[in-house]
């Protein structure tokens, strides 16, 4: 099975990734649970998420008993508090457990549409980066991550999350939104062409 690898970060978080390689009817051996109706390769996603999450629950002793989604679209385990996060962009998809807190992660290929959508995600206090696509996907990659974190509630990654850069793999990400501050600790990791972004 192509998981590429997974990673305790702490004694209470670890993530996982895989990159897909197998069938559709490879992958439901795997998984014991019939994908809903959407496009092919989401189905592979699908299937490969809860495989993904099924071993961190192993790996963090917990016993798996299925993901079903809140209203707002959120990923939640079935009977356990344990937080997760789902996160794919075809061939990989990547999952986060925390036994803590609520959690995020990306995974974002940089693209050349990064550069075309910027103005429509830059905080005023990033001005800098401006048109270094490396950056900026790091960026959009760390707002999807404090949007998952934050409970996929109306949050404007323009105007109400700011990101500061403390080094080439970690960063802070701040809720700006009205009567509500937050800051989140980021982590980046290269995935071949790939960036991994994960709360920490």
């Amino acid at each position: 099975m192509p998981l590429l690898f997974s990673k305790k970060i702490n004694p209470y978080s670890a993530y996982a990734v895989w990159k897909i390689t197998e069938t559709e009817a490879h992958l439901l051996d795997l998984c014991h649970t019939k994908p809903p109706e959407m496009q092919s390769a989401k189905r592979l996603e699908w299937m490969v998420s809860r495989i993904l999450v099924k071993y961190l629950c192993e790996l963090c002793n917990l016993t798996f008993n299925g993901i079903t989604n809140l209203p707002t679209g959120r990923p939640v385990l079935i009977n356990n508090q344990a937080e997760i996060s789902i996160t794919h962009s075809f061939p990989f998809a990547a999952t986060l457990i925390n036994l803590r807190k609520k959690c995020g992660i990306d995974i974002e290929l940089e693209r050349q549409k990064m550069l075309r959508v910027q103005h429509k995600f830059l905080h005023n206090d990033e001005q800098q980066y401006q048109d270094n696509l490396e950056i900026l996907t790091k960026i959009w990659s760390a707002k999807e991550v404090i949007f998952k974190v934050h409970g996929r509630k109306n949050l404007s990654f323009k105007d109400e999350v700011s990101l500061k850069f403390d080094s080439e793999n970690n960063a802070t990400g701040r809720i700006l939104k009205s009567q509500f501050e937050m800051d989140i600790p980021i982590r980046y990791e290269r995935v071949l062409d790939y960036w991994l972004c994960y709360s920490i």
